[in-house]
């Protein structure tokens, strides 16, 4: 997407403006900085040169964040992390309600004895969701040797799901996969 600097003229200046495509929609962005079209000075150039110097930062900077996410992009860097170490920091977050955090760190036990390694965002997708739910469903043992209460495989499911649904939030995958 590119963001192009466009100037109007309005009443004897001209007006600043940044115009740019998204989502099949033209936008424009008034920047409030104007030009002297009459500088004859060399001091009134030097000032038309600053603000047209002003501007095309703008204009980067805002060619940057749609690069970044700000519109709807991701940076791909973000979903190289890690998942699980994203989880444990939200079961972190959660410290002051002892049952709830005790549901989290339940949850990050089942889902470390599911997965033996350290996953990415990349590696969550609908299958491993899926995956696990029917781990949860299937294989994994509470206290002794029984299985999980149908309770605890819910409130654990809808931990996983909580966490891909803030991940969303926090802008390090797209779209959530459960």
């Amino acid at each position: 997407m590119k963001v192009t600097l466009r100037q109007r003229n309005q009443g004897g200046q001209t007006s600043l403006y940044l115009d740019y495509y998204h989502k099949g929609k033209r936008k424009t962005e008034y920047l409030k900085l104007y030009l002297d079209p009459n500088a004859k000075t060399k001091e009134e150039k030097e000032v038309n040169k600053k603000t047209m110097q002003l501007a095309e930062t703008i204009r980067a900077q805002r060619q940057i964040e749609i690069q970044n996410g700000v519109y709807g992009f991701r940076d791909q860097e973000k979903q190289k992390g890690s998942f699980l170490s994203y989880i444990e920091l939200l079961a972190k977050q959660r410290d002051d309600s002892p049952g709830n955090h005790g549901n989290w760190t339940s949850m990050i036990k089942h889902l470390k004895a599911f997965c033996n390694y350290d996953l990415s965002f990349t590696e969550v997708d609908r299958q491993f969701v899926q995956d696990f739910k029917q781990y949860l469903d299937k294989k994994a043992i509470a206290h002794g040797n029984q299985k999980l209460s149908q309770n605890s495989k819910y409130s654990y499911f809808n931990k996983l799901r909580a966490a891909l649904k803030q991940a969303v939030k926090d802008g390090i995958i797209p779209t959530n996969p459960s």
